[in-house]
């Protein structure tokens, strides 16, 4: 049964490096098995609600984003067992600017182009711990409980996003999920072959991944999906503003200032440094929570800097191959208010975790 309830940048950055783990996290990785989780079937329930059509004008540049209708604006909620949940938002189809050509773009969101996006779900929140290791049997997070992380003890991090999770985990995920609500796995993740377009030389996982766009399962965001859902009608630099304060992003995300190390104790919301619990700012226009701070989101796509130059308008999926995975909308340890740009993109080797990076999921509709 489907329920159905009415709603509403990574790149380059300036170094041109990656950005990586921090230096006193570089040991956190750690794995809590938990012996028998299992996923019950899913009861997701459903009912129509009004036509939605938004439009919207960049104040910035004066271009329109395009138009997005549907005949329902949507959301779902999946029960994945024990009382445990997952919501995604209904996104309407539409047409939109992908990139920016504002004066400090950096060159991979270069040149800013149209892109139609068909309507899916997407997760109104980063996947949280208690739902990762629901669905896969263990918790892979550096912030947890039971972790004396930065010398500070934790207390209950299960609404957390989960992190240290590589690419390849997220697909695994998505696809468990997908089985466990008899849905049809979209990833096909082969065992033995060795993937030709990964031209990572320090990726020894190197597994041979092929999706299947026809079918109903969980996912991860394209890039452009991911960006579309993001501006949520939208064509500002950040989905809550064109111009960015401190105390503004305060409201909207998870950043160094509120959550980071050096700071968090000037800040009576973080009572600790690192991840936040999901959904704990406000959303942007489309009810999805985070889609700027707690941490990255991997997405599918190959990285390629200039690929925007190539991209088709229709429904892109990235590069063909490349070194890196595309992961966007930064992270609770990023300072520089360029990363939390809509149009941000940044990258990462798809093998790696790290404390700063996780996931989303979505499913086409």
């Amino acid at each position: 049964m489907l329920f159905l309830t009415g709603c509403a940048s990574g790149g380059n950055n300036n170094s041109g490096n990656p950005v990586g783990p921090l230096s006193e996290a570089t040991s956190g990785k750690s794995r809590n098995a938990v012996s028998g989780a299992t996923t019950e079937t899913a009861s997701e329930t459903a009912s129509a609600t009004s036509t939605a059509t938004s439009t919207a004008t960049s104040t910035a540049t004066g271009v329109s984003t395009g138009t997005s209708t549907d005949t329902a604006t949507t959301s779902i909620e999946i029960d994945l067992g024990d009382g445990i949940k997952m919501s995604l938002i209904g996104i309407p189809s539409g047409t939109f600017i992908m990139g920016s050509q504002e004066i400090g773009a950096e060159a991979a969101e270069r040149p800013s182009h149209l892109v139609s996006v068909a309507s899916l779900y997407v997760g109104k929140y980063e996947v949280t711990q208690t739902q990762f290791e629901k669905v896969m049997g263990y918790n892979p997070s550096f912030f947890i409980a039971s972790l004396a992380a930065f010398d500070i003890v934790y207390g209950d991090t299960s609404n957390n996003p989960v992190e240290n999770v590589n690419w390849y985990d997220c697909l695994e995920f998505c696809n468990k999920l997908s089985v466990n609500q008899n849905l049809t796995p979209v990833y096909a993740i082969s065992e033995t072959a060795s993937d030709p377009n990964n031209l990572n030389i320090y990726d020894p996982i190197h597994r041979l991944v092929t999706a299947d766009w026809s079918a109903n399962g969980y996912r991860l965001p394209t890039e452009a999906e991911w960006e579309y859902s993001c501006r949520a009608g939208t064509s500002i630099n950040y989905y809550w503003n064109d111009i960015c304060s401190e105390e503004e992003m305060d409201k909207y995300c998870w950043f160094n200032r509120n959550a980071g190390y050096e700071n968090y104790k000037m800040k009576t919301h973080s009572g600790k440094p690192g991840t936040q619990p999901v959904g704990s700012k406000l959303p942007n226009a489309w009810g999805l929570y985070d889609m700027s701070g707690n941490v990255w989101e991997w997405c599918w796509d190959w990285y390629k800097t200039d690929y925007y130059k190539v991209s088709p308008q229709e429904y892109p999926r990235g590069n063909s191959s490349g070194f890196y995975r595309v992961m966007r909308g930064g992270a609770w340890y990023n300072f520089s208010v360029i990363f939390f740009r809509s149009a941000y993109r940044h990258y990462y080797y798809p093998n790696m975790r790290y404390h700063g990076l996780g996931f989303r999921v979505c499913r086409s509709k």
